[in-house]
């Protein structure tokens, strides 16, 4: 398979190393083209190729899926499942 780096030429990788407590720090670049700074909400969603994407959380999509789960704790049965 085709490596991510190899096939998506759309700019120079941005590799940051990782903090002994899992931090990383989004370079200025990523931060500016996604339009996040300090308080912005991003997910980290699991693509089909297994690859972590990073993606900003719209509010009023946010706020849709906290509506969806309004209640469902109590019906709750089986925990999360596990990205593994």
């Amino acid at each position: 398979m085709e490596s991510w780096r190899n096939s998506h030429k759309q700019g120079p990788v941005m590799t940051v190393r990782v903090t002994d407590s899992g931090e990383v720090s989004l370079p200025k670049a990523v931060q500016e083209l996604m339009g996040i700074g300090p308080g912005s909400l991003v997910d980290f969603e699991r693509a089909p190729d297994g690859r972590i994407v990073l993606v900003k959380v719209d509010l009023t999509e946010m706020t849709t899926r906290l509506e969806k789960l309004r209640g469902s704790a109590a019906r709750a049965s089986a925990p999360m499942k596990s990205w593994s």
